[in-house]
């Protein structure tokens, strides 16, 4: 929660809510930039996000930046993956022109077998990227490997969705997951499989670097799936979000990139931590 001092200098000293009622740090722009689109279009934000995952691997932080893109107008899911899959080739590609020198030196540092050079980075450029629904992606794992005995219920573990990368040696989108293990704005599918819109992107070393969705723009639905995973106060703090679709609503859907993530990816570092000036982490926060 945000707080101050209030101080008088002296004994009666006591801390205050800066807002007057709790607040929370962010987790995603998201929610906000759904509110943009219906007057601005298509609309991005660049800016950090928070965590409270208990975790210390080479991947997690508890503040890192986030590439956040939501569309107007959209209404088929491969729109939202082809757009996220152009923007991470714009940006390989601007690296590649203009800081391949940098790159060649953080490859030749690189630690822990890691193996990176401009080869494999314009395969990925030349490349699409793949696609495979959830499902399919169960299929596979379990074709190379009968003993996971995997389902549409199981979870796909961070080894998992290493195997994938490893055996396509790209970048694969994993799409339309079961309702059940993405959050609550992610748009039903209208199929009996319980399964909604939504991907995420695995690269290689560092599995998932994006996620997106197409977003739930009925108001039923949406209503229905808040109060099956939230509580009435909970629902009632995000009220302002279901006038969204009260009021008119439109097929929409987005994705978010973690730059630092996308930076552990391409410079083949061995730790987020190395990707970011001031690292924070759990238990972690010197300055």
């Amino acid at each position: 929660m945000l707080e101050y001092l209030d101080a008088d200098g002296g004994s009666g000293s006591s801390r205050r809510l800066f807002f007057s009622t709790p607040t929370q740090l962010t987790v995603s722009g998201q929610l906000h930039l759904e509110a943009m689109i219906n007057g601005l279009g298509n609309v991005y934000t660049f800016g950090p996000t928070f965590r409270a995952e208990h975790s210390r691997t080479i991947r997690h932080l508890a503040e890192f930046y986030m590439v956040e893109a939501e569309m107007a107008f959209v209404d088929n899911l491969h729109a939202v993956m082809e757009n996220a899959e152009s923007c991470l080739k714009y940006a390989i590609e601007r690296l590649l022109c203009e800081n391949h020198h940098l790159l060649k030196y953080l490859w030749k540092v690189a630690k822990d077998g890691v193996h990176l050079d401009a080869k494999q980075m314009r395969t990925v450029l030349e490349s699409d990227f793949v696609r495979l629904s959830f499902a399919e992606a169960i299929g596979v794992l379990n074709s190379d490997d009968p003993s996971l005995k995997l389902n549409m219920r199981s979870a796909l573990k961070r080894e998992h969705e290493l195997a994938l990368t490893e055996k396509f040696k790209l970048p694969v989108f994993v799409y339309n997951y079961p309702v059940g293990q993405k959050a609550f704005y992610a748009r039903q599918n209208d199929s009996v499989s319980k399964t909604c819109a939504s991907f995420d992107l695995l690269v290689p070393r560092v599995s998932e670097l994006a996620g997106g969705s197409l977003r739930e723009d009925r108001l039923d639905k949406l209503e229905s799936r808040m109060r099956e995973v939230m509580d009435e106060d909970a629902m009632s703090a995000l009220d302002w979000y279901l006038d969204l679709r009260r009021f008119g609503s439109i097929p929409h859907g987005g994705y978010g990139i973690g730059f630092e993530r996308f930076l552990l990816w391409i410079s083949g570092s061995s730790n987020i931590r190395n990707t970011i000036p001031f690292p924070r982490y759990i238990d972690s926060c010197p300055m």
